[in-house]
């Protein structure tokens, strides 16, 4: 069976540009060279570590170019390439649909039964209904030959730490716990 290359360049665009913190990076260079702590106030909430890593990233996608001055105190830019101009142009019309729809979008995250009703986003349904898990301690009966677990309240239901971080159901979790106490 021969794989065939999708209609849609989407995937390819993805991958030079996906994430959360490189489509602002890139905004914000298409108006000419940066600083890095211009960037970094420029895309607001993002911490340096992140934002090394997004800027070599698009370095070596060639989307960008780091200079470096070679003086004391340091000084190094990020301008976009010729390549990393025409994504930018791919992404101005993303901006313009966002500025659109920003209201309606906050709407919807304030608002978690309107993600429920959105109908075809796996992702938002997902979010909407998946379990939350508080920190809640729920009494744990001792024995001398069991180890001591801390347990966790998911949507009122007892969890074992361990149940809670690998995403074990509720339901198959109190099964468990009842066979085990």
């Amino acid at each position: 069976m021969s794989m065939s290359k999708p209609e849609c360049g989407l995937d390819v665009s993805l991958t030079v540009m996906g994430g959360k913190w490189k489509p602002l990076v890139l905004y914000h260079l298409r108006s000419g060279p940066k600083r890095f702590g211009d960037l970094k106030r420029l895309v607001a909430g993002i911490s340096e570590k992140v934002l090394i890593q997004q800027l070599r990233e698009l370095v070596t996608a060639e989307v960008l170019v780091r200079h470096d001055y070679q003086q004391v105190p340091p000084k190094v830019d990020y301008t976009l390439t010729p390549f990393g101009e025409t994504l930018v142009v791919a992404l101005l019309p993303l901006c313009d649909w966002g500025t659109q729809h920003r209201s309606r979008v906050e709407a919807m995250q304030a608002s978690p039964m309107s993600l429920r009703s959105m109908q075809g986003n796996d992702t938002l349904s997902t979010l909407a209904t998946a379990p939350t898990v508080r920190e809640i301690p729920v009494p744990v009966s001792l024995h001398a030959d069991q180890p001591i677990r801390a347990r966790h309240a998911v949507d009122g239901q007892a969890l074992s730490s361990q149940d809670a971080m690998s995403g074990h159901s509720a339901a198959g979790v109190n099964a468990s716990l009842a066979a085990s106490d």
